[in-house]
């Protein structure tokens, strides 16, 4: 799910309007994983295996909150961060349930380290 700057009034909308169709396997965290989003009920419905920050290192806002991070890791959910790992690939794979992430930075790090 690509949900873009939503916040949590947004979130309610659409779990009022999709019940339960209301999931995703891989969630873009919303508004960058700030406070006003990712609300817990928006995570409850979507069950989550995964979730990506997209933030850059050091950021001026503090994205991802540190609550919103521990919120998703509380339903069990996977957590990356794009200033961490790079670009990140799903690789979805015909008979198997989780797809297999690729980290552009494991997978391609820099000769300097």
């Amino acid at each position: 799910m690509l949900p873009g700057d939503i916040e949590a009034p947004v979130e309610r909308a659409l779990a009022l309007r999709y019940g339960e169709e209301l999931q995703s396997d891989i969630v873009l965290a919303p508004h960058h994983g700030s406070t006003s989003s990712s609300s817990y009920a928006f995570i409850k419905r979507l069950q989550p295996t995964f979730v990506v920050f997209s933030t850059g290192y050091r950021n001026s806002f503090g994205h991802p909150a540190e609550s919103i991070v521990s919120r998703y890791t509380e339903f069990g959910t996977e957590t990356l961060t794009t200033f961490q790992t790079g670009m990140l690939s799903f690789h979805l794979l015909p008979g198997v349930r989780n797809p297999r992430v690729v980290s552009y930075r494991k997978q391609y790090p820099r000769y300097w380290r």
